[in-house]
């Protein structure tokens, strides 16, 4: 292992709609893939949202989610998205090695085809996400 490769999947308030299998086919297809170029990146595995990203307001700190994926709150945030989805970090730039895998075409291509993967298994007849 080089640097500090992981692999992060942060879900919140979607996991209600689809449950967990689905929300972190995503992650574990985009790690697969990057481990079968040899790359060795751990799993940090799903965490909530709460508490990540950064706030500007004292009214951002208390809603306590990542606005992408959080729950809805009355007088702060009436729309969230009711489609599966998960935020899905498969490297961290600031690190060279894995710096260097986004930055290679062959990298960016690896990551898109574990992604596109996992959404054809979402979406495969049969699957129950």
């Amino acid at each position: 292992m080089k640097g500090n490769v992981r692999l992060l999947t942060v879900v919140a308030g979607i996991v209600r709609v689809c449950g967990w299998g689905a929300m972190i086919a995503a992650a574990l297809a985009v790690l697969a893939a990057m481990n079968a170029q040899g790359w060795q990146i751990p799993d940090d595995g799903a965490q909530p949202d709460q508490g990540l990203g950064s706030t500007l307001t004292p009214a951002d700190h208390a809603y306590g989610h990542l606005l992408l994926l959080g729950p809805a709150r009355p007088g702060y945030f009436s729309t969230p998205s009711t489609m599966p989805g998960a935020l899905v970090e498969p490297l961290f730039i600031t690190d060279p090695f894995e710096g260097s895998i986004a930055a290679s075409s062959h990298g960016q291509q690896v990551i898109a085809a574990g992604l596109a993967g996992a959404i054809e298994q979402y979406f495969a007849p049969g699957s129950t996400p």
